[in-house]
């Protein structure tokens, strides 16, 4: 079974989240603005 916490499981979403959006930011299907709103209002999610 898994031993992880609430935090290491956050640590691993947010490591997603920023890979998908570094992935549409290099391929141009999100302005560098987008990017930063997406982990801005990440926090309040």
């Amino acid at each position: 079974m898994f031993e992880q916490t609430k935090e290491q499981v956050e640590i691993i979403f947010a490591k997603a989240k920023v890979e998908v959006w570094t992935e549409r930011l290099r391929d141009g299907e999100c302005t560098y603005q987008e990017f930063m709103d997406a982990f801005e209002q990440g926090e309040e999610q």
